[in-house]
């Protein structure tokens, strides 16, 4: 009696070269894997566990402040910790993306409820991977055409906000007269980033400005 062989489904590894396509298909037959992204065309896997200082407690304050935001314009959708197919050798999870809802749209969900393109404002909370978030992630940011980049680096207790210039990303100050950094993209949307690093909550959404429609 013969038998056939079953033909073993391909893992994903860190280190992997790979397509977003095939990245996707391999991940979704690792159940395993809870956190990983493709970077560049290389596979990078994620410590699954998350500390609650570092990240859960930043990463609510966070939310909570795009939220309010994107409450008070129609046009702008939100996401959490969403998977983004920028192209076809980087698929990212960034914490937080927010884009514009219109016909010059950026973005578009596929047939899989997956977000693909470049949308305009992707913030990360980075304690672990400030060195990948910095660096490679950015770069792929700056080339996609990501307007507003933002970094809070836990555990340096500084956040950094980048903005597109010329297809370039520059680093946006704050405002001298009111030490808040102000959206170049999304008008209204303001941040008193010393308040935030501290967790102060409170005073970081007393601070905001969310008259101006984006």
């Amino acid at each position: 009696m013969s038998t056939t062989a079953t033909r073993p489904l391909k893992t994903l590894q860190a280190g992997d070269r790979l397509t977003s396509r095939e990245f996707l298909k391999r991940w979704e037959n690792c159940p395993e894997i809870k956190r990983a992204e493709l970077i560049e065309g290389e596979v990078f896997l994620h410590a699954a566990s998350i500390r609650a200082n570092y990240h859960g407690g930043p990463h609510a304050d966070l939310i909570c402040w795009l939220r309010l935001f994107a409450l008070s314009h129609p046009n702008v959708e939100l996401f959490v910790t969403p998977t983004v197919v920028i192209d076809d050798e980087n698929t990212f999870e960034p914490d937080a993306v927010m884009h514009v809802i219109d016909e010059t749209a950026r973005t578009f969900l596929d047939e899989q409820g997956f977000l693909n393109g470049s949308p305009e404002l992707i913030a990360e909370i980075s304690a672990s991977t400030v060195s990948i978030d910095l660096n490679r992630k950015k770069r792929v940011y700056e080339q996609s055409g990501v307007k507003d980049y933002l970094v809070w680096r836990t555990e340096d207790a500084a956040f950094d906000w980048f903005t597109l210039e010329s297809g370039k990303f520059v680093r946006l100050e704050a405002d001298p007269s009111d030490g808040l950094h102000k959206s170049r993209h999304f008008a209204g949307l303001w941040l008193d980033a010393e308040a935030m690093v501290k967790r102060d909550l409170a005073k970081v959404i007393q601070r905001m400005s969310t008259k101006a429609d984006s």
